[in-house]
């Protein structure tokens, strides 16, 4: 689990290994055996490094979690993005783990929900008889 969170966090985070290397302290080669076919075991003291020149926390590097501030990185690089509501950001959290086949079935689902309250919303209450 942690080489495939590992490769994810880093193609999302939109920086080539070398840059995280950089940031982080920790080699390249380091990097590269932790995702790569030899699968090594990462120290936790370099783990944690690299998790934060990413942006994700060491639990959802281990556990498939992502923190809030990798979330808020995400949605706050454009500077017309919507402002997320913390409510929200849990969901947000796991769509960003979504392929495009499942956001698909989501966004259906969703524009289903609001459809429905929508038109909820606009119809007027129920009578009630008098007893």
């Amino acid at each position: 689990m942690l080489k495939n969170n590992l490769r994810v966090a880093i193609s999302k985070s939109g920086m080539i290994i070398k840059e995280i290397a950089d940031k982080s302290g920790v080699k390249k080669r380091t990097i590269d055996k932790w995702i790569g076919i030899e699968e090594t075991e990462p120290k936790v003291n370099d783990l944690f490094r690299v998790c934060r020149a990413i942006g994700i926390t060491i639990e959802w590097a281990v556990a498939g979690e992502f923190g809030t501030e990798y979330v808020r990185k995400i949605i706050s690089n454009d500077p017309n993005a919507l402002q997320v509501p913390d409510r929200i950001l849990p969901i947000v959290k796991n769509l960003l783990l979504l392929d495009d086949k499942n956001l698909k079935g989501i966004q259906a689902n969703v524009e289903a929900l609001t459809t429905d309250n929508h038109n909820t919303a606009s119809r007027p209450p129920a009578q009630s008889r008098a007893q």
